[in-house]
């Protein structure tokens, strides 16, 4: 089975993130890409990834910092809306992708069976992957094709000096076990 992964460069002063930094773990076993934090050029990467390399599944990663666990996204929404600006300093406020889009998309996976199954504390469904670049790429890629999922990962520890962290090797391990189960 052909299983893409993406991860988001480090952004807003970071020089890498936990995406970035398990996407380089897993890039041994997958083709993986890595995007830049551009609410332009993620969407133009996403769709060449896809119509080139035509994936079965693509399982996109980004970095929510705040968040103690990793988050499995299950929907993606037809809307930027963020405080900060992205890389290329557009800032947008309640902007929908595609005026003919859905309001939503859903990834088909099976999140909450996968989490209750593999009774990790560190794991969870969000059903809000917030409004910026990842909500962004994720809505992009599931209006494309069918199989796609988003996970959001805290920060690694160590990474940000007072910050909660899951070590990098534990991310690892709990995406491996996603990407097994998308198998």
């Amino acid at each position: 089975m052909n299983i893409i992964i993406t991860a988001f460069s480090g952004f807003n002063h970071l020089a890498t993130n936990s995406s970035q930094e398990v996407l380089r773990l897993l890039s041994q076993d997958y083709q993986t890409f890595l995007l830049p934090v551009s609410y332009d050029k993620a969407a133009t990467h996403i769709r060449e990834i896809i119509k080139v390399h035509k994936p079965d599944a693509l399982v996109c990663m980004g970095q929510a910092g705040k968040t103690s666990k990793v988050r499995l996204e299950y929907n993606a929404y037809n809307e930027a809306h963020a405080t900060i600006c992205d890389e290329d300093g557009i800032k947008m406020y309640h902007w929908p992708f595609s005026s003919a889009g859905v309001a939503s998309c859903q990834t088909p996976f099976p999140l909450l069976e996968w989490v209750q199954s593999f009774q990790e504390d560190d794991l969870i469904v969000s059903t809000d992957p917030g409004r910026f670049v990842c909500n962004s790429t994720y809505y992009q890629a599931l209006s494309i094709m069918e199989k796609v999922l988003f996970i959001h990962l805290p920060y690694y520890k160590g990474q940000i000096e007072g910050e909660v962290g899951l070590p990098l090797e534990h991310m690892v391990y709990l995406v491996q076990k996603i990407i097994d189960k998308i198998r």
